[in-house]
């Protein structure tokens, strides 16, 4: 009886351990900070990889943090949009016109937003050196997904 007793309890703290850790883990990621958590290791993983100055960090640091505040107002501004299309998906006979334009004014909004991102990550990389820029772009050929992840669109 005490065995099982001491087995059940050892199982109960394993878990309790657990969901405290993976609780922690979330929150770090949550963390809006970016000089802590991962946001914060992976500005020191470029700032080393790049040698980067401490202006450079800085800058860096703005960059993420402008684009995490611009995504963040535009999922806000477009909250009401989405709202107004869903109405009038869930009316009978809903307005094609009304719905056709929600969904412009969403893609219109996007793309803007995508612009002014990949704006901001241009005018960063244009800061960097001549060896820091060539270190960027050997960077993104060995890795196209931070591409997509910094918002850097080629001109067509």
């Amino acid at each position: 009886m005490k065995t099982k007793l001491i087995y059940l309890l050892l199982i109960l703290s394993l878990g309790f351990n657990v969901f405290f850790i993976a609780g922690y883990i979330k929150e770090e990621r949550k963390a809006g900070d970016t000089t802590t958590g991962r946001q914060g290791k992976q500005i020191e993983l470029a700032a080393k990889r790049l040698k980067l100055s401490e202006m450079q960090k800085i800058k860096l640091d703005a960059v993420i943090r402008n684009s995490r505040q611009k995504i963040g107002q535009l999922k806000a501004r477009q909250r009401a949009t989405v709202l107004l299309f869903r109405s009038e998906l869930a009316k009978e006979t809903p307005d094609v016109k009304k719905m056709k334009k929600a969904m412009d004014e969403i893609d219109r909004r996007r793309k803007n937003l995508r612009r002014e991102i990949s704006n901001d990550w241009k005018n960063f990389f244009a800061s960097l050196s001549p060896e820091q820029q060539e270190k960027v772009k050997k960077m993104l050929r060995l890795h196209p997904e931070l591409r997509k992840k910094f918002m850097i669109y080629s001109k067509k």
